[in-house]
């Protein structure tokens, strides 16, 4: 994830996206990094690569023609994201978790130097995202990447610093969301003898639509799932326990680490102000295991604290430490960073409101003004048309793939393309009338619109 720009928000670093996903996929003699990789790493596993960033040191030659180490498609990766935003301002500072040591610093450094990145410094993370005081608490911070969880005390004086951090391995998303995926499948077995397993097609689509299945978890604990090719489709209901079960072992480990570092000196005694990561408040029944916590307060931090974080660090603390080469804070005085009013649609929908209809489609951080007339939507361009070209790289995405318009007091999507149109993850192939605060969502792993009302 990238901030900057003015004013200052999250970037656009990955087709519409303001966050690239750790994902290498080699495909024919190139490699695709990022949310292209991410849509195909499940057909072909043995052609994905997503420990890149966790394994830096890695040095060894794989025997695939374009990359011989995790460090170049570290480079390959931050190049293409650098590549989008290098417009937006002349220097970089670096967000890093609080573990990383001077070893894995120094490759960052080597690689943004090959790629002519300016590179002002490093900060710790958890100190980028904390944003108040919480003087009478132990401050912990709670954060869950693809492979690990971390955890990190910080310690409140007259500046805040990174005290002690604590991870756990093999533990992190991808273990996860491999957990859920397998239960998903297994409920498909038991109640309609499908396995979506069985094919790379149908696993790859289960991957694509779980980050939608955990958001709406949040609101509802029973979902419908429908899956396979037409016209053998499959649907079963999905219980929110099931993630939540199969979340209980990685819940328990956040636990575990945050039950020792209250064993700290500097911890003993003192009530906890834990900030946990939207990844970790995301996770079906994380927060309700962490409240269980003796004597602990909740913090969900905002999508993107510790990357708008950095934004707020004053050049001097960076001049100060600039004799020794590029530093690396992990401690700083109190500020409030700078922060945006963004949250990205696919966080956070739009709930349905009474009296209220959509008036426009967003994409990116566009809204399209709906009207009688149909506004389309495809990877092609708009020869004259009112159009949303969709820049991303999801496959199964028709040149002209879809339109909505106005019709009398209905908002009506129309479906052009043989692949269809999902709208909340139904599919559409012919018409269908829309509702505030939807999501339609075109391809794999999907190009997602929302509808929206613009208020006067």
């Amino acid at each position: 994830m990238v901030a900057g720009g003015d004013p200052p928000r999250l970037l656009e670093v990955d087709g519409s996206h303001v966050a690239s996903p750790g994902i290498a996929f080699k495909e024919g003699r190139h490699w695709l990094l990022g949310r292209a990789a991410e849509g195909k790493s499940h057909l072909d596993p043995p052609l994905s690569n997503n420990r890149f960033w966790e394994d830096l040191r890695e040095a060894r030659g794989n025997g695939l023609h374009l990359a011989s180490s995790h460090r170049e498609l570290a480079y390959f990766h931050l190049g293409q994201v650098w590549k989008r935003v290098k417009k937006e301002g002349d220097e970089l500072v670096i967000g890093v978790p609080g573990h990383s040591d001077r070893e894995i610093l120094a490759l960052i450094l080597g690689i943004a130097e090959a790629l002519s990145i300016p590179v002002k410094g490093f900060v710790s993370l958890p100190l980028a995202a904390s944003l108040e005081t919480h003087r009478d608490h132990s401050l912990i911070h709670l954060d869950i990447h693809l492979h690990r969880i971390v955890a990190t005390l910080l310690r409140q004086g007259d500046q805040l610093s990174q005290e002690r951090v604590l991870t756990a391995e093999e533990c992190g998303l991808d273990h996860l969301y491999k957990e859920w995926i397998k239960a998903i499948a297994d409920e498909f077995v038991r109640q309609t003898r499908f396995d979506p397993l069985h094919q790379a097609s149908t696993e790859q689509e289960l991957f694509d639509r779980l980050p939608w299945l955990v958001d709406e978890f949040r609101k509802k604990p029973t979902l419908w799932l429908e899956m396979g090719e037409a016209p053998r489709r499959h649907r079963i209901p999905l219980d929110r326990d099931l993630l939540k079960e199969k979340s209980a072992n990685v819940v328990g480990e956040m636990v575990r680490l945050i039950q020792q570092i209250a064993l700290d000196q500097e911890a003993r005694g003192r009530p906890l102000a834990l900030q946990v990561s939207h990844q970790v408040a995301n996770i079906p029944g994380c927060l309700e295991g962490l409240s269980a916590l003796e004597a602990v307060t909740i913090l969900p931090l905002k999508y993107g604290a510790g990357a708008l974080g950095l934004l707020g660090f004053p050049g001097t603390l960076f001049a100060e430490e600039r004799g020794r080469g590029v530093p690396f804070l992990t401690r700083r005085p109190w500020f409030q960073p700078v922060s945006d009013s963004l949250s990205p649609s696919f966080l956070e929908p739009c709930p349905p409101q009474d009296g209220l209809s959509p008036t426009h489609l967003l994409y990116g951080h566009v809204a399209h003004l709906i009207t009688e007339h149909p506004l389309t939507f495809g990877k092609g361009p708009a020869e004259g048309r009112r159009h949303i070209c969709l820049e991303g790289e999801s496959r199964d995405v028709s040149e002209k793939h879809g339109s909505i318009h106005r019709q009398g007091g209905d908002i009506i999507l129309q479906n052009l393309s043989p692949h269809g149109v999902w709208v909340n993850e139904t599919r559409v192939l012919e018409s269908y009338a829309l509702e505030l605060g939807q999501m339609v969502r075109v391809g794999t792993p999907g190009e997602t619109l929302q509808l929206i009302c613009c208020l006067e």
